[in-house]
């Protein structure tokens, strides 16, 4: 009766675990795991090149062990079930959402809106346009969606995954445990070697091995915001909260326990279980296919002997895929160690040549690769063991992979007559990108044109914090780590101000910075993780973990404190609406995202909204370029920032798209704020609708503090004022004589 009360929809009891008979929800104690074998995940195989099936979105009631709890699954289950599909498949999916009641929206850039949910297919190279994978689709409580996903021809056959992405929720529904796993198969054909048709669907799916983690049992974290935390922060409803359970020693409520460094649990499951067993024998190939389905922490996966001492030649793993993507070769990880952020993928061949006990791990040295990681959330323990049995052997291990489609191919050696648009994410402390929190669909902050080659810049302001950075719809190559001469960020009373290095305030800073705020304030600048342009290449220092090697492609990628990456992409295909965003999902929700349209190249002009404040990311100095590649001319001395140049595979070009030098951006203190259409959402069944058809609703959105910016061929062109920049120019001038 409650249940039909509360929700009015779907209750399903799952027992995901055993043991500890005498501990409960009054009397919690450390859970046991290590009782079960690694489970196979159920699946959806496509057939005839479609896949149909139907995805119900519920609060079940799980038992793990001792341990009753709600959570918003998939089907009642976690993991969700696995699509396994072909190159070319249409797959359908109903999407049905039994949650209720409609809870108050809320603002955005907060948690909010827990019940409602959508699906977003991680990595699939894929259209973002309804009814495909647009993530700005909102499936509302007692409504259904039908999803069409046109699966491209050429995709890349790798490792995906799909989950909510609903934006204010998506931490909420991940963290509880909505996600599962997305195969494209590889084709059965000359196209693929031998010796990985030998270990993958759909012939030899016995050597498939599927490893969805999943952030299931972390109700501790280090940073304070563990699953307890999160059910409070977004108003989930009390019942399926653990504050009504009272512990009888203590007569605190269990998510006191729960919530605490000394008791609480921090465990990721694979495939839903704790510590599990997965059974080999020697001299057998496996593909292990690995997904950091986590919100927060990073995986530094390597197999180890038992309590983590050294393998000693027991095990030989290679990596051959990073998110879905081969690699031009198979090779070992980095100090032996696959570096995960949230959203990774990373495909292991695997084998074990002696008998034994082995764990597969994500091992951490607290010192031994801060140069790269900052202050990431570092898990540290057992995912799952390995029983290997039978005689000793030795295994050669093939390094061939099969050939990439071109629009993942290689841009490296790339002209820069060659490269059409160029961009600069700005990763910022206080949740924002580009200097702002999201401001809605309808604020896109670029236009690029459809299949020309984008290289965009991902800068990192912050001292002390990395960020994964995920685009939708195409992979991107890292091309260099440069030379980072921006500014630095310091977040204080809520605002967020910019630094050069030199300590001084910087001429450009963001919408409502702390206008009081001076170098005083900031006596040392914390310069200490500059030179990642030194240390990424060189793979003997331990530091270098979390660097990408260069030339692989990715959809999410670790962002390190004061940094600055290249990287570049095809526009392949695909028109309409792309997002970037933080994969730390609680980022992403508090307003870490930002859209950019792709269009086609007979479009008219667009008009996008790339300045933040009174200039553009990664601006600091009045005469900084925007982006990086331009040549300023007629600048006071001490008015531009060093370029950044150092790491670059190729030298910083003159001028974008073939243009020549260029003024410096126009320094406005005061810019003018101009409104813009808010960005609108696709909500299903928000006005009583129901079924497939969606309505638009408005979401809210500030003004375009900064002004608007034409972008033509994925150029952005500043509108100056000459006038303005002249007067400038003549006080910088005559401040320098009287100084």
């Amino acid at each position: 009766m409650i249940w039909s009360g509360i929700f009015g929809g779907i209750l399903c009891v799952v027992l995901i675990g055993h043991g500890a008979a005498q501990c409960s929800n009054t009397n919690p104690c450390a859970f046991q795991g290590r009782d079960s074998k690694l489970p196979m995940i159920q699946e959806h195989v496509s057939a005839g090149g479609k896949l149909s099936l139907n995805l119900t979105v519920q609060v079940t009631e799980m038992r793990f062990e001792w341990f009753q709890f709600w959570r918003r699954t998939y089907n009642g289950h976690f993991p969700a079930p696995t699509w396994r599909i072909k190159q070319g498949d249409v797959v359908t999916v109903g999407l049905t959402n039994t949650l209720g009641p409609i809870q108050p929206v809320g603002k955005m850039n907060e948690q909010r809106h827990p019940n409602g949910t959508n699906i977003h297919t991680h990595g699939l190279h894929i259209s973002s346009n309804a009814p495909g994978d647009n993530v700005f689709t909102v499936v509302e409580p007692g409504h259904n969606y039908t999803y069409t996903f046109e699966i491209d021809p050429q995709n890349p056959p790798g490792t995906y995954w799909y989950h909510p992405h609903l934006h204010g929720s998506t931490f909420l529904q991940v963290q509880s445990g909505m996600a599962g796993m997305i195969i494209v198969e590889d084709p059965v054909n000359a196209s693929t070697p031998q010796h990985i048709q030998d270990i993958s669907c759909p012939n030899n799916c016995q050597h498939d091995v599927q490893l969805l983690f999943q952030p299931s049992l972390m109700y501790w974290s280090p940073d304070g915001k563990g699953f307890v935390k999160l059910q409070k922060e977004i108003k989930d409803d009390p019942y399926f909260r653990t504050e009504r359970f009272i512990v009888t020693s203590t007569g605190r409520k269990l998510s006191d326990w729960l919530s605490s460094k000394s008791t609480g649990p921090y465990h990721f499951t694979v495939n839903g279980k704790l510590w599990p067993t997965y059974d080999m024998t020697t001299g057998q190939q496996k593909r292990f296919r690995m997904v950091n389905a986590g919100a927060n922490a990073v995986l530094e996966m390597t197999i180890t002997g038992p309590n983590a001492a050294p393998l000693n030649g027991g095990c030989q793993f290679l990596e051959i895929a990073v998110d879905g993507v081969y690699l031009d070769m198979a090779v070992s990880p980095k100090n032996k160690k696959s570096y995960m952020v949230p959203a990774t993928r990373i495909d292991w061949l695997v084998v074990c040549d002696k008998a034994g006990i082995y764990e597969v791990r994500s091992l951490n040295d607290p010192l031994a690769s801060v140069d790269s990681l900052g202050n990431a959330e570092r898990f540290n323990d057992t995912l799952f063991l390995l029983n290997v049995t039978g005689l000793a052997t030795s295994t050669t291990l093939m390094t061939n992979l099969p050939k990439r489609p071109s629009f993942v191919g290689d841009f490296r050696s790339l002209t820069q007559d060659q490269v059409h648009g160029r961009h600069v994410i700005e990763v910022d402390p206080k949740s924002t990108l580009n200097r702002q929190k999201f401001l809605g669909q309808g604020h896109p902050r670029f236009t690029c044109e459809v299949n020309t080659v984008q290289e965009w810049y991902i800068t990192n302001t912050n001292d002390e914090s990395y960020h994964p950075i995920h685009i939708h719809i195409n992979h991107f190559q890292v091309i260099s780590y440069n030379k980072y001469t921006g500014p630095f960020a310091k977040h204080r009373n809520n605002k967020l101000t910019l630094y050069a290095q030199d300590g001084s305030r910087c001429h450009y800073q963001p919408p409502g910075y702390l206008s009081s705020d001076n170098v005083a304030s900031v006596p040392n600048p914390p310069l200490s993780m500059l030179g990642h342009e030194n240390r990424w290449l060189n793979e003997t220092l331990p530091g270098t973990t979390a660097y990408s090697r260069p030339g692989v492609f990715r959809d999410t990628i670790h962002v390190p404190p004061m940094s600055n990456i290249t990287i570049r992409f095809m526009a392949h295909k695909y028109t309409g609406k792309g997002v970037v965003h933080c994969h730390i999902l609680k980022h992403e929700d508090k307003g870490m995202m930002y859209t950019f349209d792709i269009v086609d190249k007979l479009s008219s002009t667009a008009m996008t909204h790339v300045k933040s404040g009174n200039g553009y990311p990664s601006q600091c100095k009045l005469c900084d370029p925007y982006p990086f590649n331009q040549v300023v001319t007629n600048c006071p001395p001490g008015q531009t920032s060093p370029p950044p140049v150092g790491g670059q595979t190729n030298p910083p070009p003159v001028g974008a798209g073939g243009s020549g030098p260029i003024a410096p951006s126009q320094p406005a203190s005061n810019p003018t704020s101009t409104t813009h259409s808010p960005g609108n959402q696709n909500t299903v069944g928000s006005k009583g609708g129901s079924g497939s058809q969606a309505t638009n609703v408005g979401a809210t959105a500030g003004p375009n503090q900064g002004g608007q910016t034409t972008t033509t061929g994925g150029v952005e062109k500043a509108s100056a004022n000459k006038w303005s920049f002249m007067v400038a120019i003549v006080t910088a001038f005559i401040a320098r004589i009287f100084a």
